[in-house]
């Protein structure tokens, strides 16, 4: 799959997906239908590699003594079938439902999408184009990754070459994994897959609450913060971290960006049912940091006191924080833009 047409449809669907979710005058049934439209060119994109993914990591751990063993002709066989006539029908009827999730868009979706553009023009075309562009690009990429793999592991005799071969792979496999990526993290917010209440639901629960997700799940889908990875460095950041990670790094976040998950965190932090004191206690210093985001050169050292002290005051009270939790994500961020990790005790 070409990264560049790949990336392009990510960013073209979670565009269709924030922009259907802020407008107003799409009613909760027709943001669900466009939410269900995504959630199903997820599916059809992943099903068309999840066989071959698999193989190329198989062929990436070859080692010189497994040329011309058990193991070595298991992998060709399995080639083989991908090269076969039924997986090209299977394929076939792949690129069938992305011929029909054409006429879906054409229908269904694109109507809803054009409410969003005053001029009338359709933003998201190029979703349509792209899924029909998919449909050949999916056999292409198929044929020649497969024929390419069975003749050079037909005629590899030496470690050299091996070595290559591996190298191909694991490229292959690398390209494939990064296209995929942030398609199936969609997918699984629209279904509620990620642990907590999904992009369906709450078109109908919380319309504001679901916006801000969208905004801020998706921006943060290549962010390293997710694991906790700071300027390169692996922290684990979790309730058993003692003290802070300092930082020189930077999000790149504007002081629009940090209010907003400043104003999240007020909200998740009133959805806990702390107790009125610890509440109150947490809202204060949320709002004391506020302000100071406010000043014209704000001390982003005292503002990371203060989000430390958030943490410190609901852990007290019985919360539970940690990367996976909205409030913790939300946290990670913020200590990253302050160039501290925020530490769950």
């Amino acid at each position: 799959m070409s990264a560049n047409n790949s990336q392009e449809l990510v960013e073209q669907l979670k565009q269709m997906v924030l922009s259907a979710s802020s407008d107003a005058n799409i009613s909760n049934s027709d943001l669900r239908r466009v939410l269900r439209f995504v959630s199903k060119v997820v599916q059809v994109v992943n099903q068309a590699f999840q066989n071959v993914y698999p193989l190329l990591i198989e062929i990436k751990f070859l080692r010189p003594e497994d040329l011309h063993t058990e193991k070595h002709r298991l992998i060709l066989k399995e080639l083989d079938l991908l090269c076969s006539r039924d997986y090209y029908r299977d394929i076939q009827l792949i690129c069938g439902q992305l011929r029909e999730l054409e006429q879906q868009y054409t229908e269904q979706i694109q109507p809803i999408v054009n409410k969003l553009n005053p001029d009338g023009q359709d933003d998201f075309s190029q979703v349509f184009s792209l899924l029909e562009h998919h449909e050949g690009y999916i056999l292409m990429i198929m044929q020649d990754l497969t024929y390419n793999l069975v003749r050079r592991l037909e005629q590899v005799d030496d470690a050299t070459e091996l070595q290559n071969i591996k190298i191909y792979a694991g490229d292959r496999a690398r390209e494939i994994k990064k296209s995929l990526t942030e398609l199936q993290l969609i997918g699984n917010k629209i279904l509620g897959l990620s642990g907590k209440e999904g992009f369906l639901e709450l078109t109908q629960t919380d319309r504001l609450q679901l916006r801000d997700e969208i905004r801020y799940d998706f921006n943060i889908v290549d962010n390293s913060i997710r694991t906790g990875d700071v300027s390169g460095q692996q922290v684990a950041i979790g309730r058993d971290i003692a003290q802070s990670v300092h930082t020189e790094t930077h999000t790149g976040l504007d002081a629009k960006q940090v209010q907003l998950l400043l104003d999240e965190l007020i909200r998740e932090v009133r959805k806990e049912g702390l107790p009125a004191t610890a509440e109150a206690k947490v809202i204060k210093q949320l709002e004391i940091s506020k302000d100071e985001l406010n000043e014209e050169n704000p001390d982003k050292d005292y503002i990371g006191k203060n989000l430390q002290k958030v943490t410190d005051t609901m852990v007290k009270a019985g919360t539970i924080i940690d990367q996976s939790s909205s409030i913790g994500l939300r946290l990670l961020k913020l200590g990253k833009w302050i160039g501290t990790a925020i530490a769950f005790l």
